[in-house]
């Protein structure tokens, strides 16, 4: 089974472009997790990335195509830092394909995700790991997954407790009806306080089949009540679209990423300013042998781009897989 790498919806248009479970056979160009860029990408000395083997096969388009171009892909796992995108420089033609395919039996996975070492112990059960691009703020992400399973950032209330339907609902507040710029308070029927690195605690509310997130301005004790800060998708002209652009009264919400929600094994915090993960291990799980990974690559690993005017065709992705 192929899984299906798609382009972001509006980035492209496409003609041909074709996604098959067949095996490649030979090959024009080969990469391997072994391999070199600097190398001419042949099955004794292939390329590292498919990037790489995609800048080779332009130079062949933009030579002239003379038969059908296959690119083999060794089996393994291939990082990636940024979207692979393909234009319509790397096309076929109607004569003749391009195909990039993984070796006749083996795993070909493009990751986007980066992992995550050198964690040491911390309070209680916590543990915790520097992430200096973090800090620098060069790197964020909403994603964590230790050993292939998806852990929870942390929430209150739990998961399961917050959901729609119940848990706490929010309550209307100093709402505008013209608010793009302005700061708007709400409230919710639970008491909530003023957390540490406050700016990092979104709020997710729930409106029908769909939920929608922003961080927090500030939070008022007192009142119960807390802002969010501008700017704001706040919709004109279109009856209906306010309530699920924008959080309302008797809508269930909850809130994520605070270091005080990390009171269940799965959860995971990240601290912005200090550049600091922690992570709080289920069962079973050994933080020093475990594989954590995160989200680098934001929206899409890779990316087909053309225009009504210049498509891109006849393009062919066979047995590759994303993660």
């Amino acid at each position: 089974m192929v899984n299906r790498i798609i382009p972001k919806a509006g980035l492209a248009t496409i003609a041909a472009i074709i996604w098959l479970a067949y095996p490649a056979i030979g090959g024009d160009f080969y990469v391997a997790p072994d391999g070199k860029d600097a190398n001419p990408g042949t099955a004794d000395k292939p390329f590292a990335t498919v990037a790489r083997a995609r800048d080779a096969v332009r130079q062949k388009v933009a030579a002239g195509l003379e038969h059908d171009v296959v690119v083999s892909i060794r089996g393994g796992v291939y990082p990636q830092t940024e979207t692979l995108v393909f234009g319509p420089e790397d096309s076929g033609t109607e004569k003749y394909s391009i195909t990039y395919a993984a070796v006749a039996g083996e795993r070909v996975v493009l990751s986007g995700g980066r992992m995550i070492t050198g964690w040491k112990k911390g309070e209680g059960e916590i543990w915790t790991v520097e992430l200096p691009e973090v800090k620098a703020g060069e790197w964020y992400f909403h994603q964590l997954f230790v050993d292939g399973q998806r852990a929870i950032r942390a929430r209150t209330p739990n998961a399961g407790v917050g959901d729609w339907p119940g848990g706490w609902n929010l309550i209307p507040g100093a709402n505008n009806s013209d608010a793009h710029d302005a700061i708007v308070t709400l409230g919710v029927n639970h008491p909530i306080q003023a957390w540490k690195n406050l700016t990092d605690v979104e709020v997710i509310w729930i409106c029908n089949n769909a939920a929608t997130r922003k961080r927090l301005g500030s939070v008022n004790e007192k009142e119960n009540t807390f802002t969010l800060p501008p700017p704001h998708m706040w919709p004109h002209g279109f009856t209906g679209e306010y309530n699920i652009s924008f959080p309302v009264g008797g809508f269930g919400c909850y809130f994520e990423n605070a270091r005080e929600f990390l009171d269940t094994p799965g959860e995971w915090y990240l601290d912005r300013q200090a550049g600091i993960l922690s992570y709080r291990p289920r069962e079973g799980e050994d933080l020093t042998r475990a594989e954590v990974v995160a989200p680098l690559v934001q929206n899409t690993l890779l990316a087909v781009r053309g225009t009504q005017q210049q498509p891109v065709r006849n393009l062919h992705f066979q047995g590759i897989r994303a993660a």
